[in-house]
C-alpha cells in the first residue's frame, strides 16, 4: 500500500469514527419537497414561463437551511428546462413553507404539445442539517445533504393563472 493510500485510509476512518459520535447527523431526516402546482405565467414568441409550486416541509425539532433546487422539467419525454433556484431560506422546526420557481418552455415546444401530453418534473433539494460538525463537512465538500423529489402529469394541469415567485408560510399540520 503507498503512502498516499494509508493516508486516504486513515482519513477515512477518522471521518467514519467522527460521523458515529456526531451520532445526531443520522437522526436528521430530509426536508419533504411536495410539488403543489404549476401555473402558466408570462408569454413571449420565444417562450413561457411556468410557475412551479412545491411546499417544503421540515419534519425535525431543530431548524433547516434551504440551500439551492436543481431541477428539470420534462415535456412529452424531452427535457424542455433545467433549473438552479437559489432557497436561501430557514425552514423552521415542524414547519411548512410554499416555495416557488421559474422554469421557461420554449415556444416549440410549448406549442407543439397538447393537454394530454406527460410533462414531469424532477431534482434535488440542497440544505444543511444543524450543527457545527455539520457545517464543516459541508464547507469541505466531505457531505452535502439533498433529498429528491419527482412529479408527472399531464399538460392539462398547468393552470393559467399565475402566482409571484416568492414563499408562503404555514405550520405543519403532522408530527413525525
Amino acid at each position: 500500500m503507498t503512502a498516499q493510500a494509508c493516508r486516504d485510509a486513515g482519513l477515512l476512518m477518522l471521518l467514519v469514527i467522527v460521523m458515529n459520535a456526531a451520532g445526531g447527523c443520522a437522526s436528521y431526516r430530509p426536508p419533504d419537497v411536495v410539488f403543489a402546482a404549476a401555473r402558466l405565467g408570462e408569454r413571449t414568441p420565444d417562450a413561457t414561463r411556468l410557475d412551479l409550486e412545491f411546499e417544503v416541509a421540515n419534519p425535525n425539532d431543530e431548524s433547516v437551511e434551504l440551500l439551492e433546487l436543481h431541477y428539470t422539467v420534462s415535456v412529452s419525454g424531452q427535457a424542455a428546462y433545467r433549473g438552479r433556484h437559489a432557497a436561501q431560506m430557514v425552514l423552521a422546526a415542524r414547519r411548512r413553507q410554499m416555495l416557488s420557481v421559474p422554469a421557461v418552455i420554449p415556444a416549440d415546444v410549448e406549442g407543439s404539445v397538447a393537454a394530454s401530453d406527460a410533462w414531469g418534473i424532477a431534482g434535488e433539494l440542497h440544505y444543511t442539517t444543524p450543527g457545527a460538525l455539520a457545517d464543516i463537512l459541508l464547507d469541505t465538500g466531505v457531505r452535502r445533504p439533498k433529498t429528491g423529489f419527482r412529479y408527472r402529469g399531464t399538460v392539462a394541469e398547468w393552470t393559467s393563472t399565475a402566482t409571484p415567485a416568492g414563499v408562503r408560510e404555514e405550520t405543519a399540520s403532522h408530527a413525525p
